[in-house]
């Protein structure tokens, strides 16, 4: 079973090349912590946007509804370093809070126990109610 990474990150007034290759960091790390377990990313990089909304203070809005559909199809999300300074991101994580969905902090890869990070996404697969603190 392939576990799909969600990766959460600030987009605004960086580079495709950037944002790609940060990306591409988390699911390194996320494969070198966790080598036995597939994980592919769900492209969640914005490449086009309506022109009517391209450049408007409604492209920002149109790219976040987007990305919590996608969201939505993850396994699991990972809030790469920086999340915190991004609107957007900051959504997403209370979104994951409000929705029990998975999630997890670029800084926290590797410290969960495999067979914690299997369990913790499998309820959520398996449509287990988690306590939330």
């Amino acid at each position: 079973m392939d576990v799909k990474v969600f990766v959460s990150l600030p987009m605004r007034d960086r580079l495709e090349d950037h944002i790609l290759k940060r990306i591409s960091s988390v699911l390194t790390k996320m494969e070198e912590a966790y080598p036995d377990i597939p994980f592919v990313w769900v492209d969640n990089y914005h490449k086009a946007v309506p022109n009517n909304i391209k450049g408007t203070r409604k492209e920002s809005p149109w790219m976040l509804s987007d990305s919590l559909k996608l969201m939505a199809l993850s396994d699991i999300v990972v809030f790469a370093d920086g999340w915190s300074e991004a609107r957007g991101c900051k959504i997403e994580s209370e979104v994951c809070k409000m929705y029990d969905i998975p999630h997890i902090l670029e800084s926290q890869i590797g410290l969960m126990i495999k067979k914690d990070l299997i369990n913790y996404i499998k309820e959520d697969i398996n449509g287990i109610q988690r306590q939330t603190s």
